[in-house]
């Protein structure tokens, strides 16, 4: 399934895209941006990539724009089942590119729909996921690690107290 990109600006669609896009984890660096993305702003990023994009700063986008259609596979996986065609349902309708009003979000299959509280819940389970895996690390490296000469040790030591803080820090 393609989703047709005929009559509307590239610029637009990129912004009304990355505007609707899933926020990062919450463990990424922060985007600095404090607001949307605009159209002059996409303009830019249409001219330097030339339609391809995984992420834009840091959102996951998953599109090819250079074409008078794109495939929603990339986007829909990232941000939602079905997104990327309400919002450019929503695009063409409105002509707006700011995120979907709320009332827009309720999707009829609720299964595939990552609404934000969904998506904050799933990151919040895949950070404990990793914080887990990163602490039994740990253990494994204190435990299973070959006794070799004092220096070794201490970088065997040095390693696993970093994963443990680092595991430390995903949640706080």
């Amino acid at each position: 399934m393609s989703i047709d990109l005929s009559g509307l600006s590239k610029a637009h669609v990129l912004t009304a895209l990355y505007n609707n896009a899933a926020l990062p984890p919450t463990h990424t660096v922060p985007n600095p941006r404090t607001g949307p993305m605009t159209v002059p702003e996409a303009e830019l990023w249409m001219r330097r990539q030339d339609g391809r994009f995984d992420y834009v700063e840091d959102r996951l986008l998953r599109v090819d724009l250079s074409h008078s259609e794109f495939s929603p596979r990339g986007y829909d996986q990232a941000n939602g089942l079905g997104l990327a065609q309400q919002v450019i349902d929503h695009l063409r309708t409105t002509g707006s590119t700011l995120a979907l009003p709320c009332t827009t979000h309720a999707a009829t299959d609720t299964e595939n729909y990552f609404t934000n509280e969904r998506r904050h819940a799933t990151r919040e389970v895949e950070l404990h996921g990793l914080q887990k895996d990163l602490r039994v690390l740990a253990k494994r490296l204190r435990r299973e690690a070959p006794s070799r000469s004092p220096e070794f040790e201490l970088g065997t030591e040095w390693a696993a107290l970093w994963l443990e803080n680092t595991a430390t820090r995903l949640t706080k």
